[in-house]
């Protein structure tokens, strides 16, 4: 496609940065139009240095993410259900999102509707999944968490659902490391 040949000098870049750094540097298919639009400006030798630099600063943060947020949220969203409410004369019906935060500077996010009064034990129960997925804030001028795949199970008794997320770190440019992570939390309806 044009897209391809636009980026090819680019990839080129890739695959030298990437023999000379041992970096796995690629761009995911979704991501074309984003690193395109982020990177035209720069020619292929300043778009190599400036992959050098980051995979330099580059480290591994498994640690959970305390950084401030100053910017937006830019969510990776997986929707599961309409956003629609569950009503019931005898049954509490809230939504609730919740979130966990996960490596890279990111979070995992639930968004769901919660059922209060529906079981003997009065326990609260997830009623709908609506949608789940990661975040980062915008100002976030390292790398994040991009999601590959992703699954989510609910426990037997609802009370419980528990969220796997697959992927790898994305640059702010869209560019991502080959480098699989691994997230999961199981969240408790509130």
């Amino acid at each position: 496609s044009n897209l391809d040949d636009l980026l090819a000098p680019y990839q080129a870049a890739i695959k030298q940065v990437d023999a000379e750094t041992g970096s796995s540097f690629f761009i995911p298919t979704g991501n074309k139009q984003q690193v395109y639009n982020s990177i035209k400006n720069k020619t292929p030798a300043e778009f190599a240095s400036m992959l050098e630099n980051e995979y330099k600063n580059y480290s591994v943060n498994t640690s959970t993410s305390s950084q401030t947020q100053t910017g937006y949220k830019v969510y990776d969203t997986i929707n599961v259900l309409p956003d629609s409410n569950t009503k019931s004369p005898m049954v509490t019906v809230t939504k609730e999102y919740q979130e966990y935060p996960i490596q890279y500077n990111s979070y995992m996010f639930l968004n769901s509707y919660v059922l209060s009064g529906a079981t003997s034990s009065g326990a609260p129960i997830y009623g709908n999944i609506v949608s789940y997925g990661t975040y980062y804030d915008s100002s976030n001028t390292s790398f994040h968490f991009g999601i590959s795949s992703s699954s989510y199970s609910l426990s037997s008794n609802q009370e419980q659902c528990t969220i796997n997320i697959t992927g790898f770190p994305v640059d702010p440019n869209g560019l991502a490391l080959a480098i699989v992570l691994h997230a999961n939390h199981t969240f408790t309806a509130d």
